[in-house]
């Protein structure tokens, strides 16, 4: 019983850390990659998750929550914080990418709504994070 426990903290933590890795990947990517490195992150939300950005925007929000309610709480942050790199590279550049902005932020402020709402503890990152994301949607 403890290896399966140890072998299921481990899948959390690797897929953490992939989720911090493509944050990292578009955070830093410069302008005239940012197409490719979304393109490649979408490849990787499919194979590892299930859900392309597409996909995330298309989803209604139930099925969308139903869809992310097997995923590790800290995943669902992390995802959320990706959507949100990719609304600002998206805002920086003033470019759609194929992606419905208006939409895609919408979704990242469900998916911290959501951690709120079944997660303990407070989360002053999360506070900030949905704020910022509440500005881009005045924005459009």
């Amino acid at each position: 019983m403890e290896q399966r426990n140890d072998l299921i903290l481990r899948e959390i933590e690797k897929l953490g850390l992939l989720l911090k890795k493509l944050i990292k990947n578009i955070h830093n990517v410069d302008s005239k990659e940012i197409e490719t490195e979304i393109n490649q992150t979408n490849e990787v939300l499919t194979s590892e998750f299930d859900l392309p950005l597409s996909s995330i925007i298309k989803l209604n929000n139930d099925e969308l929550l139903e869809k992310i309610s097997n995923l590790h709480e800290s995943h669902i942050e992390k995802l959320a914080e990706l959507l949100h790199e990719v609304i600002k590279k998206m805002n920086q550049e003033n470019k759609d990418y194929g992606l419905n902005r208006k939409e895609l932020t919408k979704k990242a402020i469900l998916l911290i709504d959501y951690i709120d709402s079944n997660s303990t503890t407070f989360s002053i990152d999360r506070m900030h994070l949905k704020n910022s994301l509440q500005l881009q949607t005045d924005v459009f």
